[in-house]
């Protein structure tokens, strides 16, 4: 099995790096994670002058990744704020990671060895957060980033694990390490208190089940349980508060979409721009609503608003193909412990992803981006991964 020196090029190499660094200082520092993303796409422009060929390669995303860049142009051109819009629009080079991480995680190793890697950093980093958490005696776990933000990349993470450790084919050693790494990540996942994070992570623990191993339901059902039963009761009471629509933060999403959709009637096409909202939802927002209104804690009705009936329609054409792509990488690897759980736990992370995105702006959330191209990447980085790496 190739390792990671025996790489075909150096440049995949230092790619690798320079995408590991990202994704690991992602949680601590935005900065840091922007500035090793610069790196990395001086690594690809580089690469490619060396080369002196077009090295990106062709996945079944092209053409809607196309499509979505160019619904964010025209989007801008046509905002009420042209300016914001085209400076929000940089959140489209974080695409450029779904290609990298292609052209990066190239063998059984690197695939295998990145996700140990950056599961063994958060799960550090959780460790750290729960200490500062109790010590500080936290409401909810917010030490690096949001409690929201947070809970979307922990829930995305615990998902990617998760199939590892329901495969009985995943090698002891591999398993010993992903479930001392699931543990404190989960954990840190709980006391953020961020209930779309905990609806998403238990649609993918469900998804997991179903695809991998049903026997997994019994188990999720009785941690469910387990935490109703001897959970805090502030965490219990969270929990509860889902269904409760006349809890303030039900409430005041339920405003917020409202409002939303008054300003999506006066610009229906192509929206208001990619820009914040907080001027629109004042102005449109219902007397006595004590919501800002930046955006509108759901990204459909978010990306309505801002980039019109058009570009949503783009979008769910977008969030479609990915889902079918994903799906077919499932039934492509399913024998494979590693490439299949890979697949499984991308689709769950991906799902999940979405129940978040119900209640949560976390497609406009820059690390969750991250993490959400990534994630795709990988998963894409299977169907690429070299012939010579045969199932191990």
């Amino acid at each position: 099995m190739k390792t990671i020196l025996e790489s075909r090029s150096p440049f995949s190499f230092f790619l690798y790096v320079t995408l590991m660094v990202q994704l690991g200082v992602l949680s601590v520092s935005i900065a840091a994670a922007s500035i090793a993303l610069g790196m990395m796409l001086l690594v690809v422009a580089a690469w490619i002058i060396v080369e002196r060929r077009w090295l990106l390669p062709r996945t079944p995303l092209d053409y809607f990744f196309l499509a979505y860049c160019l619904i964010e142009v025209i989007t801008s051109v046509t905002a009420v704020y042209p300016a914001d819009a085209f400076h929000n629009a940089k959140r489209l080079i974080l695409i450029s990671i779904v290609y990298a991480t292609v052209l990066a995680f190239d063998s059984r190793a690197k695939i295998r060895m990145g996700i140990l890697v950056l599961a063994g950093i958060v799960a550090v980093l959780s460790v750290l957060e729960i200490g500062l958490y109790v010590a500080e005696n936290k409401d909810r776990l917010n030490i690096f980033q949001s409690y929201m933000t947070a809970g979307g990349l922990k829930m995305m993470l615990a998902l990617l694990i998760l199939p590892f450790l329901v495969d009985k084919h995943t090698p002891a050693a591999e398993k010993k390490y992903f479930a001392v790494f699931f543990v404190p990540i989960l954990v840190a996942l709980m006391l953020t208190n961020t209930r779309s994070s905990w609806l998403g992570f238990v649609t993918g623990g469900v998804i997991v089940a179903v695809v991998q191993n049903w026997k997994f339901l019994i188990v999720l059902a009785a941690a469910l349980v387990a935490f109703f039963l001897f959970a805090p009761a502030h965490q219990v009471d969270r929990a509860r508060s889902i269904v409760d629509m006349s809890h303030p933060s039900n409430y005041g999403r339920i405003h917020m979409w409202q409002t939303g959709v008054k300003i999506a009637r006066d610009f229906p096409l192509l929206g208001v721009g990619d820009t914040d909202l907080h001027a629109f939802y004042e102005r449109y927002k219902e007397p006595g609503d004590e919501e800002t209104g930046g955006h509108l804690h759901n990204n459909l009705m978010t990306l309505l608003v801002t980039i019109g009936g058009i570009g949503l329609a783009v979008m769910l054409a977008l969030f479609v193909k990915i889902g079918a792509v994903l799906v077919r990488s499932i039934r492509r690897h399913r024998a494979d412990w590693l490439f299949g759980s890979v697949s499984i736990g991308v689709f769950a992370a991906y799902c999940a992803f979405h129940v978040n995105g119900i209640f949560e702006w976390n497609f406009g959330d820059h690390e969750i981006a991250v993490f959400l191209w990534f994630f795709i990447g990988l998963a894409l980085a299977a169907d690429h991964a070299t012939i010579g790496d045969l199932p191990a």
